[in-house]
């Protein structure tokens, strides 16, 4: 598993290749996950479940999926 600021880091270089190549917001990734349902939750500690993360979010919000 990557740490957050390694996958923000890596969308950085993904940002500006698009840039650099004249990528157009059609075939962007920010375009095609703008209206995503997903989100990213990282950086728990190794020992919490499925079920103590169930716990946590259904507090706040529901959701559908955890994806391992």
């Amino acid at each position: 598993m990557m740490s957050p600021l390694t996958l923000m880091k890596r969308a950085q270089v993904i940002n500006q290749k698009d840039m650099l190549l004249g990528i157009c917001d059609d075939v962007s990734w920010h375009t095609k996950l703008k209206d995503s349902t997903y989100i990213f939750g990282g950086g728990y500690p190794f020992d919490l479940t499925k079920g103590d993360l169930l716990t946590i979010f259904t507090q706040s919000q529901s959701f559908l999926q955890i994806i391992e």
